[in-house]
């Protein structure tokens, strides 16, 4: 599953710069939803900074002048990157849900690993559920940004939610945008991740 992610989320990634550069005039309000950090692949996230650069400096997209800032990027194989992502385009018009799709993506990635190292930290048994829960607010605020919807907010304990996360906070529920989190302790052992 995480594999054919990858490849939607790289052929995502290829087919916004393909439309980017097709249709140049789309790149402003691309370039207000999707960054270079969106982006899987770095070399990609590099090339988006280049074709969003020669946008705002009005400067002509094609082959001939993306060249030489693709050579920095690619080396050897930038001509044939380049063809690849000029071509690489199933439909230009369909340029916002390819933006999504890589915003989507780099979301995921970052949820990922802020769940590797939350299993991490609470596989450490001297940790307090508090400096877990304060640990775990910086990497949402580090990685995702600081919003006031991805606050950890408790919620009431009647709600019965769905995923369970063990040893945050004993017992205590939690809700992550519209995620509901319920936290419980398995005994003296950490319950199955």
């Amino acid at each position: 599953m995480i594999q054919r992610q990858a490849i939607d989320i790289e052929s995502a990634e290829k087919s916004l710069i393909g439309s980017a550069i097709n249709k140049p005039r789309l790149i402003p309000k691309l370039g207000s939803m999707v960054r270079p950090q969106h982006f899987a692949g770095p070399q990609l996230g590099q090339f988006w900074a280049v074709v969003s650069d020669f946008s705002l400096a009005e400067k002509p997209m094609d082959v001939v002048t993306l060249l030489e800032p693709a050579k920095r990027i690619w080396g050897d194989n930038a001509a044939g990157i380049l063809g690849e992502l000029i071509t690489f385009v199933p439909h230009a018009d369909h340029a916002d849900y390819y933006a999504k799709l890589v915003v989507d993506g780099f979301r995921i990635r970052n949820y990922e690993r802020i769940a590797i190292g939350l299993k991490s930290r609470t596989e450490d048994l001297s940790e307090s559920p508090s400096s877990i829960e304060a640990w775990l607010q910086d990497q949402l605020d580090d990685q995702l940004g600081t919003r006031a919807r991805n606050r950890l907010q408790p919620i009431p304990p009647a709600l019965n939610c769905s995923t369970t996360w063990s040893r945050i906070a004993v017992g205590r529920q939690y809700k992550l945008g519209s995620t509901r989190l319920t936290v419980k302790f398995a005994g003296s052992h950490l319950a199955s991740w």
